[in-house]
Formats: C-alpha cells, structure tokens, sequence
C-alpha cells in the first residue's frame, strides 16, 4: 500500500528474525510482523551525482560497500521488467528508487552499479539532487515487505520498536524508529 513504510534489516549474525512492535512508551507496543530474512544492505562509498531521469545514465556509476549479500548483473529484459530495483538516500533526504543492470565485485564487498535507470516510483526530485558518501543502499527484494499499518494509522506518529524475535526487550539491542506521517510510502524505509 502507498501509505506503508518499506521495511528491511540486517543484522550480524543474523538472529533468525527481526520482530517489529509499534507504540510508543507512553501506550506501549504491539507485536506487528518480524523480517524473516536479511536485506542485501551497504552504505555509497563514492558520491553519486545528479543523472538523467527514466533513461539510462551511462555517465554515472554508484560504489557501494554492502554489509552482506551479493548483488548481480540482468539483461536489459529483466532490468526492464523490474529487476535490480534499490533504494538509496537517508531518513533525512528521503530515498530515490533506482534500477542498475550491471553490477561488479570490484573489492571485498565492494560493488560498483552502472547502467542505471535513476528517479522510479515518483523519485525524481531526490534523483536531482544526488547522494553522498554514507547514504544507505537497499535493495528491494524480498527481504523488504511493507509495514503492517493500516491506512488510519498512516496518519499517527508511532514508533517501530525492532530487535531479534526471540528476544525479551533490550535497549542495548533493540532499535526505536520514529514513524511521522511525513516518513510514508515510497520515500520512506
């Protein structure tokens, strides 16, 4: 749903699986769904400039250090039929939705993406204005689902309270992650 938040983890060692409950202190926090699988993630090792929009930016590459998984090159077909979609951006900034057809191992986990098919999903206007060194780096398979909130709550601020499922609550372990309305759909993970 274009309200929900996207949602990924990654986690080493990887607990099994990453339990979301959403509340706040004040009312306390509900089970809602837990990740069971780990998102391919990274941080942009080199700046990645404006490009062109809803065309190939052959100009531009992106670097970028995953904290694990691997990433692949697609023929163009499967690029253009939905392939090697990712997020990259920061809370802050909000995320442009970017495809990438050709993806090389050019150091231990570092991977340089080019072919890149910039502003999808109505991000434009953050593709306009670039990354910098540390944005995050999703990419959205199916390790990334939707928040489990309905359409009333899309209006409420709540918080994601998120840590292994198998475990009692922590704050040495677990992670509180602020949910505005302004923090919703595609622009937000």
């Amino acid at each position: 749903p274009p309200y929900a938040p996207r949602v990924a983890a990654f986690a080493r060692p990887w607990p099994g699986a990453v339990a979301i409950a959403l509340g706040s202190a004040e009312t306390g926090f509900v089970p809602r769904q837990a990740i069971e699988q780990a998102a391919v993630m990274g941080e942009l090792s080199g700046a990645l400039g404006p490009g062109p929009l809803w065309r190939y930016d052959r100009a531009n590459t992106i670097t970028v250090r995953l904290y694990g998984g691997t990433l692949a090159s697609l023929p163009e077909a499967t690029l253009l039929n939905g392939g090697n979609v990712a997020a990259i951006g920061t809370a802050e900034t909000g995320f442009e939705v970017i495809q990438f057809r050709v993806a090389t191992l050019i150091d231990t986990d570092l991977w340089e993406l080019s072919d890149l098919l910039r502003g999808q999903g109505g991000t434009g206007d953050i593709a306009a204005g670039g990354h910098a060194v540390g944005a995050r780096f999703v990419l959205l398979d199916d390790a990334v689902t939707p928040l489990a909130v309905s359409e009333a709550e899309a209006a409420l601020s709540l918080t994601a309270r998120c840590g292994p499922a198998d475990t009692v609550y922590d704050p040495d372990i677990f992670v509180d992650i602020a949910l505005t309305p302004a923090r919703r759909g595609y622009r937000c993970l």
